[in-house]
């Protein structure tokens, strides 16, 4: 039997617990709001650009791009607080509070799904630069559309679970009770696995491998005579620090972001931590601060590495023509008319 501070509940009223909204919420806010305007503005950018563009569409990065916005949006949206009730009653709109708002379970579909889409597009921009030959061959626009597909299918289907395990207990208090400690565990470790661990191998992996070869090509075009393969030595130079730069920003913000929630969350799956870390600041700030991974690291990383991306905003709020020279947040990648020499398949050559 748990020890019950709160009112008995046999009636159908929400006790609120402390402030509705503490100041903690309003610095929430304002970062949320911060995440809204700037996914939005990605969205809005790469669409306008993609659709200006001469020969015209949109490519396979920029749909992964605009993939990526739409996810964190989402999430920055359903990230907005909700006041934190007692005393839940034991009816459809107690169930809903506690397993749908309170446990924040779409907040986190969207977020699994920009974890994911940040994920393919750091292997698709490895296939892009190790082997383009195959890229080429392989990476369609229906490819594209399957792997969004599977990616908030993937989603939803990590994150349905809470559902069934977030309900009110005999205090009525919203809490997550699992049917074992075992199942608590295998779910804990799971978890980790396939959301924190999973992803960050293979984002590592493939962003070193991809700035690897762009320094070989780099390297290798800048022992040639001809001007032209000088001139893009350069251009390959520019973009592999570019890339190391994205990657560094993207990979630290990651760590710093979602590691905290993510061990946090296996140590009190193994039975680490007290039951009682789920009501505590610490869990909330950790939470929070995974979310905003998601919500407004992924524009401001845009701002600090790419001045193209700066330039477009700055033109859009200045109510003037987005330049058309370049891809404002995909300049850093290879048009399929110049690719870096591999030795894993054919390239073309740049057109004079």
């Amino acid at each position: 039997m748990a020890n019950c501070t709160v009112l008995s509940n046999t009636s159908d009223q929400w006790t609120l617990i402390g402030d509705p909204f503490p100041p903690y919420d309003y610095i929430l806010c304002l970062l949320i709001v911060i995440g809204i305007v700037g996914n939005s503005l990605v969205i809005f950018i790469k669409i306008r650009h993609g659709g200006s563009r001469s020969g015209g569409g949109v490519t396979e990065t920029n749909r992964l791009v605009i993939g990526l916005a739409t996810a964190d949006l989402l999430t920055a949206v359903f990230l907005i607080p909700v006041p934190e009730y007692v005393n839940v009653p034991r009816n459809a709109a107690g169930e809903f509070y506690c397993r749908v708002l309170e446990s924040k379970v779409l907040a986190w579909i969207c977020f699994i799904a920009s974890v994911y889409t940040l994920t393919t597009i750091s292997v698709e921009r490895f296939l892009a630069v190790v082997y383009p030959y195959y890229y080429r061959v392989w990476v369609k626009k229906h490819h594209v559309k399957y792997s969004f597909l599977a990616i908030w299918i993937s989603a939803f289907v990590i994150n349905i679970y809470s559902i069934a395990f977030h309900t009110i207990d005999e205090c009525g208090r919203c809490d997550s009770i699992y049917p074992s400690t075992r199942s608590r565990r295998v779910n804990g470790v799971f978890i980790f696995l396939i959301e924190f661990l999973g992803p960050l191998f293979i984002m590592t992996y493939t962003s070193i491998r991809a700035m690897c070869v762009l320094r070989r090509s780099a390297v290798k075009d800048a022992d040639e005579s001809s001007r032209s393969i000088r001139r893009q030595s350069t251009q390959l130079e520019m973009l592999r620090r570019r890339y190391t730069k994205m990657f560094i920003f993207i990979f630290a913000s990651f760590m710093i972001l979602w590691t905290p929630d993510q061990l946090a969350f296996l140590l009190y799956n193994l039975g680490v931590l007290s039951d009682q870390f789920t009501g505590t600041k610490a869990y909330k700030f950790v939470i929070n601060l995974a979310f905003l991974n998601a919500a407004t690291a992924n524009p401001i990383v845009y701002s600090l590495c790419l001045p193209s991306f700066r330039q477009a905003v700055k033109d859009l709020l200045m109510c003037r023509g987005m330049q058309r020279s370049a891809d404002p947040l995909t300049d850093l990648s290879f048009s399929t008319e110049r690719r870096p020499t591999t030795a894993t398949g054919p390239t073309s050559k740049s057109k004079e």
